[in-house]
């Protein structure tokens, strides 16, 4: 007599219904819970879902969604993945997701899982995924370079380039990044890059500063007395690199 629709946020409770093919009115001891639920996990957006009977007269469906986390650009299209990597959509934008260059355009199916293939750029960019969302940082992050799978490098939303380089030990390496971030906008510090690639060691450096223009000294006559030395000027120390402290 009864349906319940439990978890779903961005599915509207008629598709939910309609996937798992249940409808009210049906006796509660003849409706297939496994076939429902293998109906449901077809769609790309729900990662897990449960069917209770709850006696005498009432169904629960309880769904898991997939929530997106990065949008792989390719062939003018974006792959938009959750963090383990399950392909939910192919979309014409971004959005506000972490975009990923560098993975091509080919072999991505909607609700399929990415690596299973054994693809050695699709196991990196998990790993990287995985790491950024267990670091709970995904969501600060703007890009993620995968041109160099054995060098990779992301771009946070407020401007700094992160060097990770190779994926060992990528939770050990993000940990303190926030701390890092945080530090280097306490000292005014915009842009340039964070190096992680030795763990347990950053590094930063401050964004290249283009040189300055110099005019062109004036001719003088023969006899006049010998050209000045231009002055160059003295190479400033970089930042330190701030501590963990």
């Amino acid at each position: 007599q009864r349906i319940e629709v439990e978890g779903n946020t961005t599915i509207p409770q008629a598709d939910v219904l309609s996937q798992a093919g249940i409808n009210v009115g049906e006796h509660i001891l003849l409706v297939n819970t496994g076939e429902a639920r293998a109906r449901l996990l077809e769609n790309p957006l729900i990662q897990d879902a449960t069917i209770q009977r709850v006696y005498p007269d009432k169904l629960r469906i309880i769904i898991q969604e997939r929530q997106p986390i990065a949008a792989i650009a390719g062939g003018g299209s974006y792959a938009i993945i959750d963090a383990e990597g399950y392909v939910i959509s192919i979309e014409k934008s971004p959005g506000d997701l972490l975009e990923v260059f560098g993975m091509g355009s080919t072999g991505f199916q909607v609700n399929q899982r990415l690596g299973e293939t054994g693809d050695f750029y699709s196991n990196i960019l998990i790993s990287v995924i995985e790491a950024l969302n267990q670091a709970g940082i995904a969501e600060d992050m703007q890009s993620l370079d995968m041109t160099q799978p054995l060098s990779v490098n992301l771009e946070s939303k407020d401007g700094y380039t992160i060097h990770l380089g190779q994926t060992e030990d990528l939770l050990d390496k993000l940990a303190n990044l926030p701390a890092i971030i945080q530090r280097l906008e306490e000292m005014g510090l915009q842009g340039g890059t964070i190096d992680l690639a030795v763990q347990g060691d950053p590094v930063y450096s401050p964004p290249a500063t283009p040189a300055p223009e110099t005019s062109e000294a004036p001719q003088q006559d023969e006899g006049e007395g010998e050209e000045a030395p231009q002055q160059t000027p003295a190479p400033q120390e970089s930042p330190a690199a701030p501590s963990d402290s």
